[in-house]
């Protein structure tokens, strides 16, 4: 269970996210002069899963596994570690929200 946050901690991870772009979205490419859209499954969803279910050291195990091993089935885009870390300081879990943050780094 992650510590407790402060409503001023909320707030300034809220308006960072916000800062930094945050965005839900499928991925969009080209292929031959046409732009085509490409839903790949959310790693912030499967992530979230994890967590509640095994805990955040199970869910980073699970990411890095994942990035390596299927990367072209989730999608890994900095916002859905952004979403994800939002919700868990909304939820007040500080702790799994720092680290879920420190995956954007690596």
């Amino acid at each position: 269970m992650g510590a407790k946050a402060s409503r001023k901690t909320i707030i300034v991870i809220f308006i960072f996210a916000i800062f930094i772009g945050y965005v839900n979205g499928n991925v969009l490419f080209r292929e031959d002069g046409k732009d085509q859209q490409v839903s790949k499954q959310s790693i912030a969803e499967v992530l979230a899963k994890t967590i509640a279910e095994k805990g955040i050291k199970s869910a980073i195990e699970q990411y890095h596994r994942l990035k390596e091993e299927q990367f072209d089935r989730y999608d890994f885009a900095e916002r859905q570690l952004n979403r994800l870390g939002i919700r868990l300081t909304l939820e007040e879990k500080i702790t799994e929200a720092i680290e879920i943050f420190k995956l954007k780094g690596g």
